[in-house]
């Protein structure tokens, strides 16, 4: 176990975060509490479908377009 919120309190690097909304092992009421202390720039991805794991197959096909690409995106256009 670790405190997420004092780790990245004060922060200035860019946070990009999936937030599954039915996770109830971190509940994103949580993880948002901990991004209020964030200064960098956040890109939130909030998934209401999630839980802790992508369980859901039904899912799949949306999660893998809309989030992962997003993320990928991100990181292709950091690592220019």
């Amino acid at each position: 176990y670790f405190d997420a919120a004092n780790i990245i309190k004060g922060s200035k690097a860019t946070f990009v975060v999936e937030i599954g909304l039915v996770d109830f092992t971190c509940v994103s009421s949580a993880q948002h509490a901990a991004l209020n202390g964030v200064k960098g720039k956040k890109i939130l991805l909030d998934v209401p479908y999630r839980a802790h794991h992508m369980e859901q197959p039904i899912y799949q096909k949306e999660w893998q377009e809309n989030v992962v690409a997003k993320k990928d995106n991100f990181i292709r256009d950091y690592l220019k």
